[in-house]
């Protein structure tokens, strides 16, 4: 066999080879992130003697979950809590339907009292720590929203990607934000 085809078989199979080890680990980890959790963050609260802990995974094609888990302080986090999709012993916990407000997730204690889960720049979750209530959560935003007359357009046509994202931002911000931030407002500390 010639020198330059040897040479060329070889740089397809090395192609080859890379392509397949690229496709292995994005099956790998598609496989990963729907059947375990991963930490995103722990929080501490000395005043309560508990620490929280919040977890995420993704839920369907690409739509991430965030779980918020409550634990004795310096408790390890149990294979059950990283098991994907697992809700057992959650606070609660919500979902990314389509990508809305994923970015930049992460847990608050505001006021000495509140637990605050915000994403995306809204608040979207308030957890009562010391009389141990969700106040403010909602599952699937998304979904709520889609449900809503928000949603829809005053002339029965579907609105455009850009405006419904649009108005599913104001939903959030009237329907979860808002209604966090007064409660936090109106707190004594």
């Amino acid at each position: 066999m010639k020198k330059w085809l040897k040479r060329i078989l070889a740089g397809i199979g090395i192609v080859a080879l890379a392509v397949l080890a690229l496709i292995g680990y994005v099956a790998f980890d598609f496989w990963y992130q729907n059947n375990y959790k991963s930490l995103l963050q722990t929080l501490e609260s000395a005043d309560y003697k508990v620490q929280f802990v919040l977890l995420t995974d993704i839920a369907g094609f690409g739509d991430p979950a965030w779980y918020v888990y409550q634990l004795p302080i310096e408790a390890d986090i149990t294979k059950q809590m990283k098991t994907g999709h697992n809700k057992e012993g959650v606070l609660f916990w919500n979902y990314s339907e389509g990508g809305d407000h994923s970015d930049n997730s992460k847990i608050e204690i505001k006021k000495k009292k509140y637990l605050v889960f915000s994403r995306g720049g809204f608040y979207h979750s308030l957890y009562d720590i010391k009389s141990k209530r969700v106040l403010i959560n909602d599952e699937s935003p998304w979904n709520s929203f889609n449900s809503s007359k928000e949603s829809k357009h005053k002339s029965g046509i579907k609105l455009t990607k850009e405006k419904f994202a649009e108005a599913m931002d104001n939903w959030v911000q009237k329907n979860l934000h808002s209604k966090i931030e007064k409660i936090l407002n109106d707190a004594k500390i």
